[in-house]
């Protein structure tokens, strides 16, 4: 078969390839394996500003140009799936990294592994403790955790822990995927990989609707007096999932009440009824979650245009200065995040050592998979959601250095806008009474996997709701800022994957 050359080769948009890796130091390029970014557009480009001279000269020949400044960044846009862009979300909250505050058993380290035995997956600690997994890190069988970081991403997910197998290094702990069907697979330690726990399987008594009408609510208590719920308080958003048998009570819910550490009392969120249930094994996950802090993270980002030879953009110290995320019933939940970085070179070759994939989870749409917005913990019926972050990066210029020496957060300010068709209901008044009130969504893909953000306190601005012509619905735009709480944080994203 005849191979056509072709003399002059244009680069296509279809072959464009982006993928990243976190810095062990700002602005020096990182070393390793890079992931994979899934994105619809991106923009991060070199950014150089020049200046006239001012000289005067004699043949009205104009001053000589005179380089300013150098620096480089842009934005990364995407179609918002579950777990895809929680790099760069944690980036966007300065968070150390995701943890569940119900729970003190974290651990993230290069020398996890991951095996099989008799059909079983296992994850293996390091080599040199025998009772890693029970001793060191806390867990025990039973417990719920969240697995991230993997170099194969489907790897990642939450997990029962069937058993731990002490006295045995390196320790082994077997481990029972839920939410997805899942085969078993072996991978070699290399990668951070980070281990959450972030819930207890337990043995329940459901009673359904304790007030004598009420089927969304349902009581949860733990009659294995596990004290599951120590750490739970009202407004927490909790996933169920019944270890075997039916999968009628398989939600989100949001605890509404706690009566003590074995018992809550949960309202499902998609307005149907809990189904009568006998004792039974419940999966009662609180999720992984990042909330606003002050660890700041600088990434590597290169981009290849694959139909050509040796053409790489890299990016260094890139930091997510902006995050924006939109829905609307009529098209994906859209995300994007805007970096500020030292600086984008053209370089011949890459500085990966080879590439990940990124996760694979569906594409989000506003009508499908929009499953709630809540406002002060009920339901709340919108048209648009949008919410920004904002770290308002300042860069630090110096003598004789190309691009900036670091950059330096300034205030974290989340803002956005509400969008509902004007009824008989009170949206508007919300807005204009000036009330605190707490604003938040969930977004749940096909498959189960989900996520929520939450602003515990939150201001509306004025209600908008102009006539514009005839023929046409009275839409209220209503604008909101979120402030800081007295116990909270402003800002708290959640994963169920």
């Amino acid at each position: 078969m005849v191979t056509t050359t072709f003399p002059q080769k244009v680069a296509s948009a279809n072959r464009v390839r982006v993928a990243y890796r976190q810095e062990s130091t700002y602005g020096t390029a990182a070393v390793g394996k890079y992931r994979k970014a899934r994105f619809a557009d991106e923009s991060i480009e070199p950014l150089k500003e020049t200046g006239e001279s001012n000289e005067i000269s004699d043949d009205r020949a104009p001053g000589e140009s005179v380089v300013t400044k150098q620096g480089g960044g842009g934005a990364i846009n995407g179609e918002f799936s579950v777990h895809t862009f929680d790099d760069f979300i944690q980036g966007s909250f300065y968070s150390s990294g995701f943890a569940q505050a119900n729970f003190g058993e974290n651990v993230t380290s290069a020398l996890i592994s991951f095996d099989t035995n008799s059909g079983n997956q296992r994850l293996v600690g390091p080599a040199g403790s025998a009772d890693y997994w029970s001793s060191t890190v806390g867990l025990a069988s039973n417990d719920v955790i969240q697995v991230r970081g993997s170099e194969d991403p489907s790897l990642d997910g939450t997990y029962v822990v069937v058993s731990t197998v002490p006295a045995t290094d390196p320790d082994p702990m077997v481990v029972s995927r839920i939410y997805t069907t899942f085969t078993p697979t072996v991978q070699a330690a290399g990668e951070e990989v980070q281990v959450v726990k972030v819930g207890t399987l337990v043995l329940s008594t459901i009673t359904v609707t304790p007030d004598g009408g009420d089927a969304t609510l349902a009581v949860f208590n733990d009659s294995g007096a596990n004290a599951a719920f120590a750490n739970a308080a009202v407004g927490d958003l909790v996933k169920l999932s019944r270890n075997t048998g039916t999968t009628a009570n398989d939600v989100l819910a949001r605890i509404t009440v706690v009566t003590d550490d074995d018992t809550v009392q949960v309202r499902r969120f998609d307005g149907s009824n809990f189904a009568a249930d006998s004792t039974a094994s419940y999966v009662i996950d609180f999720g992984a979650e990042v909330s606003n802090g002050t660890t700041g993270s600088s990434w590597t980002i290169e981009k290849q245009n694959t139909d050509l030879t040796n053409t790489f953009k890299r990016g260094t110290g890139q930091i997510p200065d902006t995050m924006d995320l939109s829905m609307s019933p009529d098209g994906q939940v859209t995300v994007g995040f805007g970096f500020k970085g030292k600086v984008v070179e053209t370089k011949a070759a890459t500085a990966a050592t080879g590439l990940m994939e990124a996760a694979s989870n569906n594409v989000t749409s506003g009508s499908r998979n929009c499953t709630a917005v809540i406002q002060a913990g009920a339901e709340f019926i919108l048209r648009t959601f949008s919410v920004r972050i904002a770290n308002n990066l300042r860069e630090n210029d110096a003598l004789g250095q190309v691009g900036p020496i670091a950059v330096t957060e300034g205030e974290f300010s989340v803002t956005g806008e509400i969008n509902s068709y004007k009824t008989g209901t009170a949206n508007g008044l919300i807005a204009e009474g000036h009330l605190d009130t707490s604003l938040g969504f969930i977004i749940e893909d096909d498959n189960g996997l989900a996520a929520a953000m939450l602003a515990p306190r939150v201001k509306f601005d004025s209600a908008q709701s102009p006539t514009t012509g005839k023929n046409s619905d009275v839409v209220e735009r209503i604008p909101w800022r979120a402030g800081k709480p007295a116990s909270a944080a402003v800002l708290t994203y959640v994963t169920w994957i």
